[in-house]
């Protein structure tokens, strides 16, 4: 019933199945878009709209993953995530440290980005994507992009719900709210008094960086590990030393009393490297680290 004058279409007709996969609107702009290409909805009156191709060899994965927030547009391409300033322009904001976020089958099944879901936390200025984990058909996972800083953060993941979409709700006060919508249909928000629930929790799982004491090459014998954290009412976090090689196995764990705040431990052992693995994993009980220090002598080069 849509009269064929008030058409418009979009160039490379056939090209893909998909078609159009997303539409930005932001201020008196309105560009569409398809899997590889950007064009700009131009015009004053019908007999005079027509289509401008915008940008080429970047175009919108996911209908949804598209956000307008203070006059920037935020999305999800093939090859990242993009942003339109206030001034028009395009830029890529996922290049860098996380570019293999989106670039490889390490981390997210990207035979399921157009099913990925984009919403902004207007109380942290952040942007969340809802993605799927490499060989999951569940959008279960999310990265955060902090729109002060320019920093990404993630992949995050909750145990206690499958996520299938986040959105912003208006609260009793008619203020925004971000929630992450479950398949159960429940609607989740965060709250204030912890981050885990009373029957999940979440897995804290965390890899130090390899220390090498700046001489990669030399062997070393390394001391007491001390780990420094904020001390809680209960709660034992478990440490696993690696120490040698890149390649080293783990060693024997170490049961560090998080009611302490202050922990000396046993030495560790002989390498060219030292590296620790962190975990708590018990509902309830809160974590964290302030930081941690390894005194080493060095045996020279073999």
């Amino acid at each position: 019933a849509w009269p064929a004058l008030n058409m418009l279409l979009i160039p490379r007709l056939g090209s893909s199945e998909r078609g159009i996969t997303g539409i930005i609107a932001r201020r008196e702009s309105l560009i569409v878009g398809r899997e590889t290409v950007l064009f700009q909805v131009t015009g004053a009156t019908r007999t005079d709209f027509r289509a401008v191709k915008l940008k080429e060899n970047v175009g919108i994965e996911s209908p949804d993953s598209v956000v307008v927030y203070r006059d920037v547009a935020y999305w999800l391409a093939r090859d990242g995530v993009y942003k339109m300033g206030e001034g028009g322009e395009i830029t890529c904001i996922s290049d860098g440290k996380v570019r293999n976020w989106f670039n490889s089958d390490t981390y997210f099944n990207r035979a399921r980005f157009q099913y990925a879901v984009g919403a902004v936390d207007p109380l942290r200025n952040k942007y969340y994507l809802l993605l799927a984990n490499t060989g999951s058909t569940d959008e279960d996972r999310w990265v955060e992009y902090d729109i002060n800083d320019g920093t990404w953060w993630g992949p995050h993941k909750t145990d206690d719900f499958t996520s299938v979409y986040m959105t912003n709700i208006l609260d009793a006060n008619g203020l925004f709210l971000p929630v992450i919508c479950s398949t159960a249909g429940f609607v989740y928000k965060e709250q204030s008094t912890r981050t885990d629930g009373t029957a999940t929790a979440i897995d804290f799982d965390v890899d130090s960086k390899f220390h090498d004491g700046g001489t990669p090459d030399i062997e070393k014998v390394w001391g007491q590990p001390t780990l420094i954290s904020k001390i809680q009412a209960a709660g034992t976090m478990t440490v696993t030393p690696k120490v040698g090689a890149l390649n080293a196995s783990a060693g024997a764990t170490i049961s560090a009393d998080m009611t302490l705040g202050r922990e000396v431990f046993r030495r560790i052992g002989t390498g060219r490297f030292a590296q620790f693995n962190y975990r708590h994993n018990t509902a309830a009980q809160d974590c964290e680290l302030f930081g941690q220090e390894i005194g080493f002598f060095e045996l020279g080069s073999r």
